[in-house]
This record gives structure tokens, sequence and C-alpha cells, in this order.
């Protein structure tokens, strides 16, 4: 029998007390209806699970695809997109780092949430600099003609190979599973030694490494693919504080929160 999909949100009680009552699931774990939506508990109904995205007129229509791949839309961000506002409160987040900040389609939504707290420094990086150039010109804080929520600036960077520096939270989504273990691992220690309060990231909590590493498929760029276990040797993270699931269409994959510390673990 196969496992069941984990939960949009588990290991921090605090985030389950604050979240909107319609994401919640009852004692027999059947979606809970709440204004006509179905909680994200079950991924047919990712769509309409977000109701700050559903107040948009034009919102699904601008940000139900993305440019960055499939990662970023609508569908495969549910849970970010409704655990994120409320983290960021409850972390008192006031800087952030988003690498790679790809196209900023399902971030635009975390940092317009009601739950999103005002005046963020939000900074967005990618390796592809044309892609950078236009977020700048677009959404960048220094072109904006009209006061703005929060700050909001983009620049080129090599998560792989460039050191970061202190913030309250860096997000590493969508990217691990691209590299190598050793690359991996490299890339989680230069975040842990960034001095950064917490970081989120993307990972694989049912999978064993062995397998992982069996199945890795090298390829060009992003073409490469493994799906890493960070609980699991060579990385031997402790567990995260927190677990959002319901990211991307895998239903075992997460996205957890682990304090910076936790992850200079991988580097021994």
């Amino acid at each position: 029998m196969q496992p069941g999909p984990l939960p949009l949100c588990s290991g921090f009680g605090d985030v389950e007390l604050l979240l909107p009552e319609w994401c919640h699931a009852d004692k027999h774990r059947r979606p809970a209806i709440r204004r006509g939506r179905v909680c994200p508990l079950l991924p047919q109904h990712v769509l309409d699970c977000s109701q700050e995205l559903d107040s948009e007129a034009d919102g699904r229509k601008e940000r139900g695809t993305s440019l960055s791949g499939p990662g970023s839309n609508a569908e495969e961000t549910v849970g970010v997109r409704t655990v994120l506002p409320v983290l960021l409160a409850l972390l008192k987040v006031r800087t952030m780092i988003d690498v790679p900040c790809g196209d900023f389609n399902y971030m635009r939504a975390v940092l317009n949430a009601n739950a999103t707290p005002h005046g963020i420094a939000y900074h967005g990086m990618d390796i592809v600099t044309t892609l950078v150039q236009q977020l700048e010109a677009t959404f960048g804080t220094a072109s904006a003609s009209h006061k703005m929520r929060h700050h909001i600036s983009f620049s080129r960077f090599d998560l792989a190979s460039e050191y970061l520096w202190p913030v309250d939270l860096v997000i590493v989504r969508d990217i691990l599973f691209h590299f190598t273990a050793e690359r991996a691992n490299d890339v989680l220690r230069r975040v842990g030694e960034s001095g950064c309060r917490f970081a989120l990231v993307t990972y694989f909590p049912r999978v064993h490494n062995n397998v992982a590493a069996r199945k890795y498929q090298a390829g060009k760029g992003f073409s490469s693919y493994a799906s890493w276990n960070l609980e699991q040797a060579p990385f031997a993270l402790p567990p995260p504080l927190l677990s959002i699931g319901w990211d991307g269409a895998r239903a075992d994959r997460v996205v957890g929160l682990w304090p910076c510390g936790s992850l200079q673990v991988s580097s021994g």
C-alpha cells in the first residue's frame, strides 16, 4: 500500500493554529469546505485553495502559469502560498533572500497576501542575467512609480559558487534536486555559513538517498535531477522545524524549515 500524501503543514503548532480555517481537515481526514473552497489536502483542488489569490480578478490568468516551469505554477505552489505568509509573521521576518527566484511568479502572491507583514526587504536572485534585469525593471522598488508594501530588489547570483549574507530567511526552493549530492551539500554549507536565521529548502523525506543516487540523471544545465532526502547521509540534517507539503506535483516532496546553524551539519 502506497503511503498517503504528506500534510499541508506539520511540525510547527503555531502555524497550524494561525492557518485559515478552510485549510484544516476534520478528524476523519475529509476535506474541509470553507467558503466554497476545498482545503489543499487534496491535490485535485489545489487551483482554488488560496482565498487571497482567488480574490484578485486577474490573478489566476496572470499567475496560473510560470516562465520558470511548472514548479512555480499556481497548482504546484499551494503549500508555500498558503503557509509562508503566516510563517513570515510568526518568525518576524524583515529581510529575506529568494534564490533562485525564477520569474517571481508565486512569490508575488506571497508578498501581496493579507497575512504577510508589511515592510519586508525581499531580494530575489537568479543565475539568468536578463531575467533579473527584467524583474528589477518591472517589480523593483527603485523602478516603482507608487509606494509599495515591501522593498523589492533583484540581482544575478550563482548559488553554487557565491556566498550569501545574513538575513532572516533564505528560500532555496526547486534547485538542489538539479545538483549532485556533493554540490547540493556545498550549497547547504554556504547557506548555513551565511549568518541567516532560517532557511526553507525543498527536499524529499520519504526517499532513500542510495536509490536517489542510482537514479540520478546527469544532464546539461538544469536537466539533471535527483530526489535528495536531506535528513539522510551525505547531508544528515536534523529533522526540520516545519514541513510544508503540497509543493510540486509529487506528493512526497516538501519544503523544510531549518535554523541556518543546522545546515552546517551537512558540511561534516
